[in-house]
């Protein structure tokens, strides 16, 4: 940009700026500056009109930008989710009709494959191009693989990348992926790279790379990140009574001191136990534990203990659980007699 007026006042200059932003002269153009001369001579002023002149060919400017649009470069999905959405913004900022191919890279723990066809199975990530920052009804999916043009831009045109998943049921909780989106200027119409060209002169087109990198390409970097339970489940038995003369009452009896034996008839203890690791990012809800007594057992008890319900129905004992959060513990318990 040239300032051929240093004087300019604040808001004078701010207009300026702006007005050359959104209306950038295009490649090739001819600008023409010629000077009039007026001088005195003999009593009467001599005016000579175009006295000297100068004129440039405007220069192809290459310039983009990529930009993440999610809050902190992040988003976070539960497992099983289908469809989190990573949002880039692709900018034409030079002064010529640009094709942009997107690339995108991707690295981390969270298990997720490309998937060029967008078929949306479970445990892939795919990538469509919109009109909107909002993944539009049937947008289009992009295949990433070699150079492709996504679309061509007018100066100041804008498109946005989504990066599109089906989280897996497995995913773990603290699981990530990143996403490295890149944009490489491309001639419009084309899968062709834009390559920089210099030294053809004021009457000459220059193609010049004005971006960051200088290189005709922009990146722009967000991560999915899993938030999740992290549960661990644990199941011990214990001998209560050995019974050895028949008339414990397993139901209700107190423990007998140094039990051990499961012999018939002997009353044993089940102790379910669910956790929550502290460093999981979600409680756990609605969870349920389903346990079949084997054959060789006799129902005669169960204990909710920290379970919102626990019921038995022929053999089978059910707890439920509202909500789990993460570093808590719960439990209940199962009494049954050694078959005879």
């Amino acid at each position: 940009m040239r300032f051929f007026n240093m004087a300019l006042s604040a808001a004078a200059a701010l207009a300026f700026s702006t007005t050359l932003a959104s209306a950038q002269a295009a490649p090739g153009t001819t600008v023409t500056n010629s000077i009039d001369l007026s001088y005195s001579s003999g009593g009467t002023t001599i005016s000579t009109t175009g006295a000297a002149t100068a004129s440039f060919r405007v220069d192809r400017k290459i310039n983009l930008n990529v930009t993440g649009l999610d809050a902190s470069a992040t988003v976070f999905a539960e497992q099983g989710a289908n469809d989190p959405v990573l949002t880039f913004l692709v900018d034409n900022l030079g002064n010529a009709t640009q094709g942009f191919d997107i690339n995108v890279a991707s690295s981390g723990a969270l298990g997720l494959t490309y998937d060029p066809a967008g078929t949306g199975a479970e445990g892939t990530f795919w990538i469509t191009i919109g009109t909107t920052q909002a993944v539009g009804a049937n947008e289009p999916v992009y295949n990433a693989n070699g150079l492709v043009n996504a679309a061509d831009l007018a100066p100041n045109g804008k498109f946005y990348v989504h990066v599109r998943a089906n989280v897996a049921n497995n995913a773990a909780s603290g699981q990530s992926r990143n996403f490295d989106v890149t944009a490489t200027a491309l001639e419009s119409g084309t899968a062709n790279a834009v390559a920089q060209l210099l030294g053809q002169g004021l009457n000459g087109v220059d193609t010049v790379f004005a971006d960051p990198g200088t290189d005709g390409r922009q990146t722009a970097a967000e991560t999915l990140r899993i938030n999740a339970p992290a549960l661990t489940a644990s199941k011990t038995v214990t001998v209560i009574s050995e019974n050895r003369d028949g008339t414990f009452n397993c139901a209700n009896g107190q423990p007998d001191s140094g039990a051990q034996a499961a012999i018939p008839g002997a009353c044993i203890e089940y102790t379910i136990t669910i956790s929550n690791a502290a460093t999981a990012t979600l409680p756990a809800r609605n969870l349920t534990i389903t346990d079949a007594l084997p054959a060789g057992v006799a129902f005669a008890r169960l204990d909710r203990g920290g379970f919102s319900t626990v019921t038995q129905s022929a053999g089978t004992v059910t707890g439920n659980l509202t909500n789990l959060a993460p570093g808590g513990t719960a439990s209940f318990t199962i009494r049954a007699t050694v078959s005879n």
